[in-house]
């Protein structure tokens, strides 16, 4: 069983814990004492066998203190990684260029080594997802500094370097945002070599294209591959593809960035306009249709914010105020509308079904 299977199925089993209350409550349903125990027991052992191999939640209050610990990882690993980076800075010209290329070169390995070290003593994965992150740090910082020591020009090898640093430390230790860093520096890597195999300089040009092909490797992953570690991680693969692209489309059809495609800009941002409403919507009904949450909310957000953008570029200099928020107002209501009648048609259909 993979993380993500015992986190939905923990998920289950409290939500089976909160009805069945509700229904003793309110007199439906009593189950024999027997078996009530034998249910609890055999829940109990579940979340805890989960929480030993997983890290995961026993109950709904320790699911929100997750969410903060989260939030707490993260900022601490911005703030670690900054201690690090000023350090560096305030000290580097003092040092000799062995001792900088030492330290430059050591400092990944120490973090990795103390990222093994955090997580053999902590079983939470909270702390060596923050040990990672700030390893990760110092390896950006690494070559860096390296380059600029022997004076070496940039190059997007140094996104294949960081975001393989990134996926084998998410492997070694299941961390979803050492995971989603990792793919997203892949996916730059990708772009950003399409990019130089044109003939073009790749922080002086950005053809966003290529870096949609990048994240929509990313996002097809999972249903190209068959690789089992690939599925078991594969809502990480479809959020970081997503969001890639969802903000890639945005800068096609609102923006005016530099395209392969061989027409006007105004032609490419009519193209592009199709092309992130069929995106948009297919993610949008797909991720409905296998109950993703988080999936749902992100292609319905990416949509509203696009539709705002053109709303406003289309019509702000056209309307009066007053008018341009009153259809802004209209639209919404129609929105509302629309959802609630595929929602009575989902609830239909799934009555028929029954």
């Amino acid at each position: 069983m993979s993380k993500v299977d015992a986190e939905r199925r923990s998920r289950r089993i409290r939500a089976f814990r909160d009805e069945l209350s509700e229904l003793e409550a309110e007199g439906i349903l009593h189950l024999p004492a027997e078996d009530a125990s034998r249910v609890t027991a055999y829940h109990d052992d579940l979340l805890s066998r989960f929480s030993e191999a997983f890290d995961t939640d026993l109950n709904d209050g320790e699911a929100h203190l997750s969410w903060g610990m989260r939030l707490v990882s993260g900022l601490g690993a911005v703030a670690l990684s900054l201690a690090v980076f000023l350090f560096f800075n305030h000290y580097w010209d003092a040092f000799s260029t062995p001792l900088q290329v030492m330290l430059a070169t050591l400092a990944p390995f120490l973090g990795w080594a103390v990222t093994e070290l955090v997580a053999r003593l902590f079983r939470t994965r909270y702390f060596t997802e923050l040990a990672a992150l700030v390893t990760i740090a110092c390896f950006v910082l690494n070559l860096h500094l390296l380059a600029e020591i022997y004076n070496i020009t940039s190059s997007p090898g140094a996104f294949f370097a960081w975001g393989l640093f990134a996926f084998l430390l998410a492997i070694r230790h299941g961390l979803d945002l050492v995971l989603g860093l990792g793919l997203a520096s892949l996916a730059v890597f990708i772009g950003a070599s399409l990019t130089g195999l044109i003939g073009l300089y790749w922080l002086r040009e950005f053809i966003a294209e290529f870096y949609a092909a990048g994240f929509a490797l990313v996002l097809l992953a999972p249903v190209v591959l068959s690789l089992s570690w690939v599925r078991d991680n594969r809502l990480i693969f479809f959020l970081v593809g997503m969001v890639g692209l969802f903000l890639l489309l945005l800068s096609l059809a609102i923006g005016a960035p530099d395209s392969v495609l061989p027409f006007s800009t105004e032609i490419q941002k009519w193209i592009y306009l199709a092309v992130a409403l069929v995106f948009g919507s297919g993610a949008l009904a797909l991720s409905v249709r296998a109950g993703w949450g988080l999936g749902a909310c992100l292609a319905a957000g990416f949509l509203i914010l696009f539709l705002i953008f053109k709303y406003f570029d289309w019509f702000w200099d056209k309307w009066p105020a007053y008018i341009f928020f009153l259809v802004l107002g209209l639209l919404a209501v129609l929105v509302i509308l629309v959802l609630r009648k595929l929602r009575l048609m989902g609830r239909r259909e799934a009555g028929n079904a029954g």
